[in-house]
Formats: structure tokens, sequence, C-alpha cells
């Protein structure tokens, strides 16, 4: 994996795994109701979201 060029190893990547499962909990909750192209168009813009919110955050906090 390229996690390990920096240092990080496999159990730190629950840190990781434990946000996806969050996330996706809350995906779930809010597009109940939604379906086919509807619901895979707003996971997809969702995840693309959180994905730009959560790089911004990281760096904000880091620098």
């Amino acid at each position: 994996s390229r996690f390990l060029g920096f240092g990080i190893e496999p159990r730190h990547l629950r840190a990781y795994r434990r946000a996806a499962d969050s996330e996706a909990a809350l995906l779930d909750q809010r597009l109940v109701g939604l379906a086919g192209e509807e619901a895979n168009y707003a996971v997809t813009e969702i995840s693309h979201l959180g994905f730009e919110l959560k790089s911004l955050l990281v760096r904000r906090l880091i620098h």
C-alpha cells in the first residue's frame, strides 16, 4: 500500500474505516426514499463533497 511509504500502517487505517462507516450510515439515513440513478447521483455527489471537506479540514489542522 502507498500508505506504508508514509509510515501509515494497517492499524492506522482503522480511523479511515470508522470514518467511512460513519459517513455511510449518515448517507443511508439521509437518502432513504431515493432509488436508482437519483440515489447513485446523490451518493456520488455527497461523497465528493465529503472528500473535499475532509481534505480542507485536515489541511487546516495540520498547517
